[in-house]
C-alpha cells in the first residue's frame, strides 16, 4: 500500500460515507488523462481510477453522470494521495471544492439509495455524534496516543466501519505503539469480511467526548486486528452546557424505575447537573448501567420534591474511590432528544 497523505482534511464533518460504484468520470476541458471511473463517492471526495496518473495537488474540473439522472454533476476536485488496490491499480483520491447545492442534492440521493438498510444503520450510529457544528479536531501526535492510550485504559468500545460497505464490529483497544493500533475483537468478522489496506472510520466515546478518525486497516489475524495510528483526530463537545456540582451531598437525588422486579426504583445521589445531562454515585455492584442503556424514564429529586423528568442515555462509567476506602461507580447520562427545555440556575 502506498500513501502520500492523509485522506482527511484539517477538520472533518463528513455525515454521509463513501459508497462504492462505478461511474464514467471526464474531464470538463475534454482532456482524454483524466477519462476514467470512479470507484467510490462521498459528498467530501471520490476516489478514481484515471487511463493516465493524476498529479497530486493539481486542481480538475470534473463531470460525472448519476443515474437515473442524465444531466452531469460538475465538480472542481483536487487530488490530495493514491493508493494501490488489490489488482495494483493506481486508485487517486480527490477532494471536492465546489459544487452547486443543487448537485449535492443528488449526490446525497444517489449515496442513500446505493446504501443497504444495514449499511445505514451503522452509518447512523457511528455518525450520530457529528450532527453537530462543534466539530473540533487536532493532529499532535502526542495527545492523540495519549487519548487513545486513555481509551485503552478505560476499555472503551471501538466501532470500525469499512466505509465503502455495511461491515462494522467492535473490538478493544489493546496497544498503542509506533505507527499501529493493535485491537482484540469477539470473533474473527472483520478477518473474514475486510478488505486490507482500505481506509476505516473508527469512533469511540469516552469521558464526555465522542471521538472518530479515518485510518487504514493493515492487518487481521484471526481475533487481533492492526489499524495505522492516525494523524487526525475529531471529536464533537456533546456537554453544551457547564454542569454545576451539587454542593450539599444528599440534597439532589436520581431515581430510576426499573423493569424487573415490576414496580421496583432505585434512588442515586446526583453529583453534577446540567440542562443536557447529569452524573450520578452508584455501587460497584449494581449491572443495570452500561454504555448505551436507554432510560426511558429518570426523576430528579431534590429536598423530597420532583424537578423534572427525563428520558436518558448512559454515556460513561468511570471508578469513583471514596474517602473512605469504598469503591463505586460515577455514572454519566445525556438527557434524550424529546427532552423538556430547562435552564438550571444556581441559587
Amino acid at each position: 500500500m502506498q500513501v502520500e497523505t492523509g485522506l482527511n482534511p484539517s477538520i472533518e464533518k463528513r455525515l454521509y460515507p463513501r459508497v462504492a460504484c462505478r461511474l464514467p468520470l471526464v474531464g470538463d476541458q475534454g482532456d482524454p488523462k483524466i477519462d476514467g471511473i470512479i470507484t467510490d463517492l462521498s459528498l467530501k471526495g471520490m476516489r478514481v481510477k484515471t487511463a493516465d496518473p493524476l498529479k497530486v495537488g493539481e486542481t480538475y474540473q470534473l463531470s460525472f453522470a448519476l443515474p437515473p439522472f442524465s444531466r452531469p454533476i460538475r465538480v472542481e476536485s483536487k487530488a490530495v494521495n493514491h493508493i494501490l488496490d488489490h489488482a495494483n491499480n493506481t486508485l487517486f483520491g480527490l477532494s471536492i471544492h465546489n459544487i452547486s447545492q443543487k448537485d449535492v442534492r443528488v449526490v446525497k440521493q444517489f449515496i442513500l439509495e446505493q446504501m443497504s438498510i444495514d449499511q445505514r444503520k451503522v452509518i447512523q450510529k457511528v455518525f450520530r455524534h457529528l450532527n453537530t457544528d462543534n466539530i473540533n479536531s487536532f493532529t499532535d501526535k502526542g495527545k492523540i496516543e495519549s487519548l487513545l492510550s486513555r481509551a485503552q485504559l478505560n476499555q472503551s468500545s471501538f466501532t470500525i466501519v469499512q466505509e465503502d460497505k455495511s461491515q462494522s464490529a467492535s473490538c478493544r483497544l489493546t496497544k498503542v505503539r509506533g505507527g499501529n493500533l493493535e485491537f482484540i475483537c469477539l470473533d474473527d468478522y472483520i478477518r473474514r469480511n475486510f478488505d486490507i489496506s482500505v481506509p476505516v472510520i473508527v469512533a469511540f466515546s469516552t469521558e464526555f467526548n465522542s471521538y472518530h478518525f479515518e485510518t487504514f486497516l493493515t492487518a487481521a489475524e484471526e481475533l487481533r486486528v492492526q489499524l495505522e495510528t492516525p494523524r487526525n483526530l475529531f471529536f464533537s463537545e456533546k456537554r453544551s452546557r457547564h454542569r454545576e456540582l451539587i454542593e450539599n451531598q444528599g440534597r439532589v437525588y436520581l431515581e430510576i424505575s426499573l423493569p424487573y422486579p415490576k414496580g421496583k426504583i432505585i434512588q442515586r445521589e446526583v453529583l453534577d447537573l446540567s440542562s443536557t445531562g447529569l452524573s450520578f454515585k452508584t455501587s460497584i455492584h449494581d449491572n443495570y448501567f452500561l454504555p448505551g442503556t436507554p432510560l426511558r424514564e429518570v426523576r430528579i429529586i431534590s429536598e423530597g420534591k420532583k424537578i423534572f423528568t427525563e428520558s436518558a442515555e448512559v454515556k460513561h462509567i468511570t471508578p469513583l474511590i471514596e474517602g473512605s476506602g469504598l469503591d463505586c461507580l460515577k455514572i454519566g447520562l445525556e438527557f434524550g432528544i424529546d427532552r423538556q427545555n430547562v435552564i438550571f440556575t444556581k441559587t
